[in-house]
This record gives structure tokens, sequence and C-alpha cells, in this order.
């Protein structure tokens, strides 16, 4: 593995849940709590990306620096009630789902890439109406039809 990240210092295991900070940071309070909440789970929550995805230090930095963004964004912290799970499965299931939506997000193929469709040739475009068509593919179906049927004949079905 590459050199771990010096960013969030040496803190790599989950800290102790700390409900009083979770809820001043949940409750939207500006800096301070939600700041601290950040600091403390950031390292921790790279070292996971880092080991579960195999990530590599850069590609784990992103993951991590991507998904608080989306909790930041998503009043990630004001959700979580410690009466339905603890904190740390709260934020691991959270952080298990992002990142199977990135990897979703980043192996989707988009609508029509890749797809090569043969042109039509230029004598049926240019000279060939509908109607034509029609009738040539009908005669050639017909022509198939008295195929089969004289087979059968000729075979006693």
């Amino acid at each position: 593995m590459d050199r771990d990240t010096e960013i969030g210092g040496a803190r790599d295991r989950f800290p102790t849940t700390q409900l009083t900070l979770l809820e001043a940071a949940g409750a939207g309070l500006p800096g301070e709590a939600l700041e601290r909440v950040i600091a403390l789970y950031w390292k921790p929550v790279y070292r996971f990306v880092r080991l579960k995805y195999a990530k590599g230090n850069e590609d784990a930095k992103d993951l991590t620096q991507g998904f608080f963004a989306a909790a930041l964004e998503r009043d990630f912290f004001a959700r979580f009630d410690p009466m339905r799970a603890a904190f740390r499965t709260y934020l691991r299931m959270a952080v298990e789902r992002f990142a199977a939506n990135q990897h979703a997000s980043a192996n989707r193929q988009k609508r029509g890439g890749e797809i090569e469709f043969e042109p039509l040739g230029e004598q049926a475009v240019e000279t060939e109406s509908p109607e034509e068509a029609f009738e040539r593919d009908w005669k050639a179906r017909s022509v198939v039809a008295v195929w089969v049927w004289c087979t059968r004949r000729a075979l006693g079905d």
C-alpha cells in the first residue's frame, strides 16, 4: 500500500462517541462542533475506505472528502438517532452506501455510449420509398413461405 496520509494525524481508530458533540453538529450550530466531528472521524473513515475498498492514498482521500461533503449537504449528522443505531454503525453504513453509489456512477455506461449503428445503405435511403421497402420485404417473405409449403408437401407433412 501507499504511504498513509498525514491528514487527520495519527488517530485512525474510531473515537468514543460523544453524543453531545454529535447533537451540536446535527443542530447546525455554526463552526466548532461540526468541524470537531469531521476532524475526529475523517481519518477513521479514510482508513476504513482504504482497507475495505483497497483504494490508493489519493483515491481514498477523494472518496472520504466526497463523503463528508455529501454528509454536510444532506444533514447527515442531524438525521442520526442514537436509539436506532450506534454512531459507528450509522457512519459505516453511510460510507458503504456512498462508496457503492460512487462506484456505480463511475462505471455506468452513458446512454448510447460505445454502441455503433451500421449506416443504412446509400441506395436504400436515396431510391427506395417505405412502400417499396415493404413490398420488397413482402415478396421475400412470400418466396420463403412458398418454399416451406412446397418442401412440406414434398416430404409428406
